[in-house]
C-alpha cells in the first residue's frame, strides 16, 4: 500500500485499511509514523503550554528534554500495547498477531495529529471551549481506530476487541483496590 492510500484508508475507511495492514505488516512505515506525530504533537504542546503558562518560564530552558522523554515513552508504550494486547489475545482467544497489531496501532496515532494543532489554533483565536471540543472528538475517534486495530488485527469481533481493550483497566483497577485496602489495613494496625 502506498502511504497516501494508508493515510485516506486510516482517516476514512479504516476497517479494511488496518485489515490489510494487519496482512502486509509495513512495520517500518508504522513506527516513523507514529513516532512524527509524537513528535509533531509534542512540538505544538510546547506551543501550547507557553501560551498558556506564566510560572513555567524557569522551565522552559527544559521543554526540549521533555518532548524527547515524551516521544520515547510514546515509542515505549506502543510497543506495550502491542505486547499487552497479543499476549492476552493469545490467552484468551488463541488468536496472536504481535506485529500486525503493532502496525494497526502506530497507524491508528494518525487523527492525533489533528488534536493538538486545532486546539492550539483555537486557543490562539481565543474559542479555547472549540478547541477542547476538537481534541475530545478526535480522542475518541482514536480510541475507535485502536478498538478497529485490535478487531481487524487480532480477527476478533467488536465485542471481543471492545472487550480485549479494556481488560487491561480492569486488572488496573483492581491492583490498584487491593493495593489501597492493604495500606489500609496496615494503617489501621490489623495487619
Amino acid at each position: 500500500m502506498v502511504w497516501s492510500e494508508v493515510l485516506y484508508g486510516v482517516l476514512f475507511e479504516p476497517r479494511a485499511t488496518l485489515r490489510s495492514l494487519s496482512i502486509e505488516r509495513p512495520v517500518i512505515p508504522a513506527i516513523v509514523t507514529f513516532l512524527a506525530v509524537a513528535i509533531f504533537n509534542l512540538t505544538v504542546y510546547r506551543g501550547i503550554i507557553l501560551k498558556q503558562s506564566y510560572a513555567i518560564n524557569d522551565l522552559e530552558q527544559f521543554l526540549w528534554l521533555y518532548q524527547i522523554m515524551g516521544a520515547v515513552f510514546s515509542f515505549f508504550m506502543l510497543f506495550v500495547m502491542a505486547g499487552l494486547f497479543s499476549l492476552l489475545s493469545e490467552l484468551i482467544f488463541n488468536k496472536p498477531n504481535a506485529s500486525g497489531l503493532l502496525v494497526c496501532l502506530g497507524f491508528s496515532s494518525l487523527p492525533g495529529i489533528l488534536g493538538p494543532a486545532l486546539y492550539y489554533s483555537a486557543q490562539i483565536i481565543d474559542i479555547q471551549w472549540l478547541g477542547v471540543l476538537c481534541s475530545l472528538v478526535i480522542g475518541v475517534w482514536m480510541l475507535v481506530l485502536q478498538v478497529l486495530s485490535l478487531a481487524e488485527a487480532l480477527e476478533l469481533s467488536t465485542g471481543q476487541a471492545v472487550a480485549l481493550f479494556v481488560l487491561p483497566g480492569v486488572f488496573a483497577a483492581i491492583a490498584l483496590v487491593l493495593v489501597i485496602a492493604i495500606f489500609a489495613l496496615f494503617g489501621q494496625g490489623i495487619i
